[in-house]
């Protein structure tokens, strides 16, 4: 990062927490769970868990990973650089 900063590149990650991911429709119409609907399904007591640790009480969405990668890309996030972004719903704080 030291050898990279003064050419203007930023190094930053994400670590995102549990993702809900939305259903797949497959080019030839058939519609496919994802896998974190397949877990919903058949492992409702686990979600409810795990629900129970994020005080958002939501999982994540694509769109929460999607939003954070064009906040660190943009120029608003221009003096970010060697950081670990959490997006995890507040669920670190509960460990």
């Amino acid at each position: 990062m030291r050898k990279l900063g003064p050419k203007g590149i930023r190094i930053n990650t994400i670590i995102p927490s549990v993702i809900e991911n939305p259903t797949i429709t497959k080019r030839d119409g058939t519609v496919e769970l994802s896998t974190s609907q397949i877990i919903a399904r058949d492992n409702p007591e686990f979600v409810t868990n795990s629900l129970a640790k994020v005080p958002l009480k939501r999982f994540g969405k694509p769109e929460d990973i999607a939003s954070t990668v064009l906040f660190l890309t943009s120029g608003m996030a221009g003096y970010i650089s060697g950081a670990n972004l959490l997006v995890d719903g507040g669920q670190t704080l509960t460990l």
